[in-house]
C-alpha cells in the first residue's frame, strides 16, 4: 500500500472521513486538481480503502465511500494531523498506552 506517499490519496481519504459518502465529482472538487485522480481513486479501491457504487438510473452517478479499513486509516491520519498541528498536545490528549511502572528513562 502506497497511501502515505501520495498526498492526493490521503486528501481523498480524509475528505471522505470528514464528509461521508460523496459523488465522485464532488470528491474531486474538494481535493487538489490532478489528472491522475481517477487512477488514484482506483488504487484506493484496489487497496480496499473505498467502495464506488454507480447508479445507472441517475445518469451513471458514482458514489464513493470508505470501507471499514479506510475509516480506520482515516482516523489514524486525523490523529497524526492533530499531533503535527499541536492540537493533541494542547488539548491534553492522553497516550494510547500505559507506561510500565518499572520503566526508566535511561538504559542500564
Amino acid at each position: 500500500m502506497d497511501l502515505l506517499g501520495d498526498m492526493n490519496k490521503i486528501r481523498m481519504v480524509l475528505v471522505l472521513e470528514r464528509e461521508g459518502t460523496l459523488k465522485k465529482t464532488d470528491l474531486y472538487s474538494k481535493i487538489k486538481a490532478n489528472n491522475a485522480n481517477a487512477a488514484k481513486l482506483e488504487e484506493l479501491k484496489t487497496e480496499g480503502l473505498i467502495v464506488m457504487t454507480t447508479d445507472t438510473f441517475a445518469n451513471n452517478m458514482t458514489m464513493v465511500s470508505l470501507t471499514l479499513e479506510g475509516r480506520a486509516i482515516a482516523r489514524k491520519l486525523l490523529e497524526i494531523e492533530g499531533i503535527l498541528s499541536g492540537e493533541l498536545a494542547a488539548s491534553g490528549a492522553e497516550m494510547d498506552y500505559e507506561p510500565s511502572p518499572t520503566q526508566r528513562d535511561s538504559v542500564s
